[in-house]
């Protein structure tokens, strides 16, 4: 592979002109015209999503969608998408060039779990941050739209989701599939949606296995950062479920936690591991739930996380295994009850 040619990209108001401006409704139609005059743009699907969302002001479609896009790139044709007709960000620069060359090799049925192997990306993963993140808000619209029987999978990006009438929606989205809820995370989890939906969302809805192999990958592995970084910022565990748990752990600790060369950091798969163990001992019922929600009734997100208290002078690592074994959990939630029994008689006495 050229790397020359797949790290060609250009700022988007440097290749094209001015980005439009969402709340300036005269530069729509002038930003429409500039986009779909670009070579090997006019029948990609990213175009027939805004022609078809809203057919007399497609400019107004684009502008919301590149909004949310204010570092833009514009690719090598050979890394141009028919899903997408810019790169989000320079960290994702040469993306669906490398996705095309998996594709291409791929003549498998989807594998029956993910693995390292259906990573288009190489490492590393952990990143930080470019200043180029999405906002949080874009990840919890995101997440909304996953939710219910009519969800769909959208990327950050796509803040034109939402004028898309729910009659047209299954022609330019990816319909959330009906195991979806065994994956997905908390409320509030600011796990990004795998880069493979953004590039080739439609591959996607074509049922392409590779696609699909890609996506479970790409999937295990945001989640397994926010599970770090969620543990690293804030010191809380994240309430994964039980599938999506295994789907990280069939990828691998030792791939996540993998540097720039692509050897495996130690300190952090060992904490990945750790917070795994940590959450299969953890009681995920009904009843455990409520009581988490109990604390704070007014979060949403309140059920979804569980604070961790180290021993005093231990280690981020040394830490979280002392914790690991059921006699330290279940002495941990037992002292952990009053204070909960105490916050849902609290919210009894409010409501009478």
């Amino acid at each position: 592979m050229d790397d020359t040619e797949e790290t060609a990209a250009t700022p988007y108001a440097e290749a094209i002109g001015p980005l439009p401006v969402l709340r300036d409704t005269t530069t729509h139609a002038p930003a429409w015209e500039r986009e779909t005059s670009r070579m090997g743009v006019a029948d990609s699907a990213a175009h027939a999503l805004f022609r078809g969302v809203d057919p007399i002001s497609p400019g107004t479609i684009f502008a919301k969608q590149m909004d949310r896009l204010p570092h833009a790139l514009v690719p090598s044709l050979a890394d141009l998408s028919s899903s997408i007709t810019v790169v989000r960000r320079r960290r994702e620069v040469g993306y669906f060039r490398r996705f095309s060359s998996f594709s291409e090799a791929f003549h498998d049925p989807v594998p029956a779990t993910p693995s390292a192997l259906e990573l288009v990306l190489p490492p590393p993963y952990l990143l930080p941050p470019d200043g180029e993140e999405p906002p949080a808000p874009y990840l919890t619209k995101a997440r909304d739209a996953r939710q219910g029987l009519t969800g769909y999978l959208v990327g950050w990006h796509q803040g034109e989701y939402s004028s898309c009438p729910l009659a047209l929606r299954g022609q330019y989205y990816v319909k959330a599939p009906q195991w979806w809820p065994d994956y997905e995370v908390p409320y509030g989890v600011m796990a990004e949606p795998p880069l493979v939906l953004t590039y080739a969302r439609e591959e996607l809805r074509r049922g392409d296995p590779a696609a699909w192999s890609v996506f479970r990958a790409e999937w295990a592995v945001s989640t397994a950062v926010a599970l770090l970084q969620a543990y690293d910022e804030r010191r809380v565990v994240l309430l994964y479920p039980p599938r999506l748990r295994d789907w990280i752990r069939s990828v691998g600790a030792t791939n996540i936690a993998a540097d720039a060369r692509g050897e495996p950091d130690d300190e952090v798969e060992g904490k990945l591991l750790a917070l795994l163990r940590l959450l299969d001992e953890l009681p995920h019922t009904p009843a455990f739930v409520e009581r988490l929600t109990n604390r704070a009734p007014s979060r949403r997100d309140r059920a979804g996380w569980v604070s961790v208290i180290l021993e005093e002078g231990s280690t981020d690592l040394e830490g979280l295994l002392n914790l690991v074994g059921r006699r330290a959990l279940r002495d941990a939630f037992t002292r952990s009850l009053p204070r909960v029994r105490e916050g849902a008689e609290d919210r009894r006495r409010r409501e009478k």
